[in-house]
């Protein structure tokens, strides 16, 4: 208005004038002696115009940001009647500011307030379903046919991408959500393996072990698959490890732990459950504090797996016992056993050209070894119509590659965590060489924190085998001894720095090369896909312990970005993302987080610059953590849409959840977890927001209270044996954890591009937004939960051009569990 009527100006010499009869603008002149050229240079009717403008301008434009505030303080509360109450509360103001002031603005005041209370009157109105002007209506009681769940993928058909998103056959994005299974199948089931058992033949008969039944027994799938299909949570990572395909020996594949695989992911199929296999591993090896690689690969290498522990190698929950320190199993990433076999893996030729097994180099071992076993199982379900693909490998990381020095105990780490002291000091002590009465090394649980210094190694063990090469590090020229004082000495302190504007980054110098070769090893095994459905790739990039925050966008080796090269088939992004705070101290505040900020730091919208990523940092408020998560997320899909030269792929986060075992237990002491169903329900909420699909870590059948996961003390499952009532016969929802968050409504095939979804688990109102496809005998599929809503519900249909309005909702005056579901569809084909 006042842009329209020149009242901005000082002294207009025109202006422009409303004709109420034609509806247009029509410019006229205003002489000067008609204006007040004293004061401002308006006269008074000019000024209270003026007045008038700027104060409902003030209001109009910051209602929309009141809402917005009130919106992240309160939740969600339906954004009309926290319209309605900004402008009552306007209203109010604007009568009790008017009483001291002057006849002229109080009377525009009180009519502006008048004005604000009609409009809070007819806005809240609207009940934030749109059951206004509805043009269809239908209530659905416990009793009415509602249609079951149909499978993922229908016989015959494959998974398939395209661009960012999952797709069908017929063109539909799919959203995926489901679980790993299992915790346990890290760890064999003879002998017992799980981790606070320290049998001593853990450490000496490592071959003779077995993983038939993990992740439980056959007899019994149908319980726990039956539970996962009603929870909504149809799409497995199956996990698998190398050592329980490979633990006799080199080419000694268990066949009889792989025909027990198969045979699972049948019952799968019979469940409508589609699957991809994840070959599990943690900081290497059970014999360095985590899982996945068989012992006697390590043995090849050269390290002595009795020797580990005591040598300052590796922390094991076996060596260590109880209480193992929270999350403490992860800082063996860059200890001397685990970032040793890493740094070979990846780059032995880069970096250990020396070492050579079996007459071949190290990484070439180690890797072909490694997809070899893989491939066993590949080839064992490539009939398999359910089986969709393989993730290349599970949470790998650099090792010690990109150290600038050596002797640095910081360099390379954001933050200081566990035992810590540097690469040198752990070659050095490791190989016996350290101080005469061993190494004072602080420890650091969790992050940032210190605990207590601990002595490391004061017998002076060797972490290698005495019969073997001795430390690969000092075979490749980074070492040695001196002959005169028989001391250790650092000859390459910079051995393993990455120059990257030589080498490129570690994600494309390193990683990009093994998926590429796992991918054509697995695309020549599993021939038997769905035309046009090549077995999926899950590339799973490395974490960076130097810059957690660091996402650099794989090229896949083709140069440019003039999208020359050939497309990525079937490739699929897939990180993981966890609430670090949460899982590393196993305490929760709703109040208080870290991950991304939402808002721009940079103001690009007035400088032109990108909006940056990655910028990290403390999150105070509920909301403000689930947009941080959030935002943290949106930077993963981010990464992958950007891939395949800006063609981008799905993002799938393969795992992401929380430690139930929160706060010391209290919840299990208490009985009560509504601490857990707001903690995940934060991550979910984080999902839906980014539009992401997702494995949530994880269903363990064996989960106790006591020992959670079986597995370093973790305790993240879903599902505990502990959580179920002996006097409820309920099959699928007793001995759930949080079910509240975990099962909940969301779009799983939509014929069109979603846009935006949110389910609020209070009020149990979900809201849905895309952009409606042209296929009708493709019609969009929600899955929408008993658990959430088992008294029924109302539908109403309704329509408001431009936009299509679909919507379940509750009368008011039903129970709470009544489903108020909104699905916006916007019907972008009419613009």
């Amino acid at each position: 208005f006042a842009h329209h009527h020149n009242l901005h100006t000082r002294t207009p010499s025109r202006c422009n004038q409303y004709d109420a009869v034609t509806g247009l603008d029509t410019a006229v002149s205003a002489p000067r002696s008609a204006m007040d050229m004293s004061g401002l240079g308006l006269s008074q009717e000019h000024k209270a115009a003026e007045l008038a403008v700027r104060v409902a301008c003030f209001f109009v434009t910051g209602l929309s940001r009141c809402a917005s505030f009130l919106h992240s303080l309160f939740g969600d509360v339906a954004f009309e009647a926290l319209i309605a109450s900004v402008l009552f509360g306007s209203s109010g103001f604007l009568y009790f500011w008017s009483k001291s002031k002057g006849p002229l603005k109080k009377g525009i005041a009180r009519l502006l307030a008048v004005g604000f209370i009609v409009l809070g009157l007819a806005v809240s109105v609207l009940d934030g379903d749109g059951s206004h002007n509805p043009v269809g209506y239908q209530v659905l009681s416990p009793s009415d046919p509602i249609p079951s769940m149909p499978p993922l993928l229908r016989e015959g058909e494959g998974l398939k991408t395209d661009g960012p998103w999952f797709k069908d056959r017929d063109g539909r994005v799919l959203l995926l959500r489901g679980v790993n299974l299992a915790g346990t199948a890290k760890i064999p089931t003879v002998p017992d393996g799980s981790t606070y058992i320290n049998d001593p033949a853990f450490w000496t008969d490592h071959r003779n072990v077995s993983f038939v039944g993990r992740p439980f027994p056959l007899e019994e799938a149908d319980e726990h698959l039956s539970r996962l299909r009603a929870w909504g949570l149809t799409f497995l990572r199956f996990l698998v490890t190398w050592e329980a395909v490979e633990h006799a020996g080199p080419g000694l594949y268990d066949m009889e732990y792989v025909e027990y695989l198969v045979a699972v992911v049948r019952k799968a199929h019979e469940y409508g459950i589609v699957v991809f296999i994840d070959p599990h591993q943690d900081v290497w090896s059970r014999w360095t504090g985590g899982d996945g690689c068989p012992g006697w690969v390590m043995e090849k290498v050269g390290f002595n797996l009795t020797a580990l522990e005591a040598s300052g190698a590796a922390v094991t929950h076996q060596a260590h016992g109880d209480p193992l320190p929270k999350m403490i199993w992860g800082s063996n990433n860059w200890r001397l056993a685990t970032a040793t076999m890493f740094t070979l893996f990846f780059a032995g030729d880069e970096y250990a050209p020396k070492t050579m097994i079996d007459g071949k180099p190290v990484q070439q071992f180690l890797q072909d070894t490694y997809i070899s076993a893989m491939m066993v199982i590949a080839n064992a379900m490539k009939d398999e119509p359910n089986v969709v693909g393989f993730d290349t490998l599970n949470e790998p990381n650099h090792g010690w590659v990109g150290r600038k020095h050596l002797a640095s105990c910081t360099d390379g780490l954001a933050f200081r965590w566990g035992w810590n002291f540097s690469p040198w000091d752990q070659i050095r002590v490791g190989s016996g060489y350290g101080p005469e009465g061993g190494l004072p090394v602080d420890l650091y649980n969790p992050p940032f924190v210190f605990q207590r210094t601990d002595v490391i190694n004061p017998e002076r063990v060797s972490a290698w085998r005495s019969d073997g090469p001795g430390c690969v590090w000092r075979q490749n020229g980074v070492w040695d001894v001196d002959e005169a004082t028989g001391e250790a000495i650092l000859l390459k302190p910079a051995h393993l720095w990455l120059d990257e504007s030589v080498k490129g980054n570690y994600v494309d110098a390193f990683v990009v090369p093994f998926w590429r070769k796992f991918e054509t090893s697995l695309r020549a095994t599993m021939t038997n896909q769905p035309a046009g459905s090549p077995a999926i790739v899950f590339a799973e990039p490395p974490i960076d312990f130097s810059d957690p925050s660091s996402h650099p966008i794989p090229t896949m080796g083709v140069e440019g970005n003039d999208r020359s090269g050939p497309p990525l088939t079937n490739y699929v992004y897939a990180p993981h993302w966890y609430e670090i705070v949460i899982l590393l101290t196993k305490s929760f505040r709703s109040w208080i987080g870290l991950g991304e900020y939402e808002w721009d730091w940079t103001l690009s919208r007035f400088t032109g610059l990108p909006k940056p990523l990655g910028v990290v940092g403390p999150l105070l408020g509920r909301q403000a953590c689930i947009g941080g998560y959030a935002a943290t997320v949106k930077h993963l899909r981010h990464v992958g849409d950007s891939m395949d030269d800006g063609r981008g792929v799905p993002t799938l986060i393969g795992e992401t959840g929380i430690p139930f075992d929160l706060d010391g237990k209290k919840g299990f002491r208490t009985n009560d977890l509504s601490t857990h169903v707001t903690a995940l329900d934060n991550v979910m909420q984080a999902m839906d927001y980014a539009l992401v699909s997702f494995t949530l870590w994880n269903y363990t059948p064996q989960n106790t209270n006591e020992r959670g996961d079986l597995w370093n003390d973790e305790d993240l499952s879903l599902y505990s044996t502990d959580q179920k009532d002996p006097n409820s016969d309920d099959p699928i929802y007793n001995g759930g954890r949080a079910l509240a968050a975990a099962v909940r409504p969301y779009a799983r095939k939509i014929s069109g591009v979603p846009l935006a979804m949110h389910f609020d688990v209070d009020s149990r109102v979900f809201t849905f937004t895309y952009e409606t496809g042209l296929n009708p005998d493709a019609p969009t599929e929600l899955f929408v939960p008993q658990y959430q809503y088992p008294e029924g519900l109302t539908v109403i249909f309704k329509k408001n051009l431009p936009m299509e309005l679909f919507a379940f909702r509750s009368i008011r005056n039903r129970p709470s569990r009544h489903l108020r579901l909104f699905v916006l569809i916007s019907n972008f084909m009419n613009h």
